[in-house]
């Protein structure tokens, strides 16, 4: 099969960025951005209060499309906090849809989660900067993952990694 060339701009560069497929405000990609984030956590009912070994987190965004990757590392409980376990500060809010979370990757170590649990994933509220860590549990409604179970008060990790659309 042999392969042909396509007709027309598929990347045509400009001073305003680069039109990928076209010209036109659809087509421009205009923002590209790498940095760094503060990742905490919280209970959703009481906060509580929290101290880390390693807190960091790490972005790309390209236009409107965010990765985020974190790590939070002994996690110290202070003052236990109430709820469902939050993650919060996001670099960039995410765009409100109907889609009603945007959903990515996420371990835990030292927490009690339910047995049935079969996998976690982490969930990021649209139009929001927090997320919740979602337990999909077998054979029984799905779950959230509670501040409380968190089972060892001085050396629980939470790793992840999601991309959401942004505001």
């Amino acid at each position: 099969m042999a392969l042909t060339k396509p007709t027309g701009n598929i990347v045509d560069f400009s001073s305003s960025g680069i039109h990928l497929g076209g010209t036109g405000d659809a087509n421009l990609l205009d923002d590209y951005e790498e940095g760094t984030w503060t990742p905490t956590i919280q209970g959703s009912t009481t906060a509580g209060t929290y101290t880390y070994g390693t807190q960091h987190g790490e972005y790309i965004k390209v236009g409107n499309m965010v990765t985020a990757n974190f790590r939070i590392d002994d996690i110290n409980v202070s003052s236990a906090g109430a709820g469902n376990f939050e993650l919060h500060g996001f670099p960039f809010t995410s765009k409100s849809t109907t889609l009603q979370y945007y959903w990515g990757n996420v371990v835990l170590e030292y927490f009690d989660i339910a047995p049935s649990t079969v996998s976690l994933t982490i969930g990021l509220r649209d139009g929001d900067t927090q997320a919740l860590i979602w337990e999909t549990r077998d054979a029984t409604t799905n779950g959230i993952v509670s501040v409380t179970d968190i089972n060892n008060t001085t050396s629980a990790d939470v790793w992840g990694q999601i991309t959401y659309i942004s505001t």
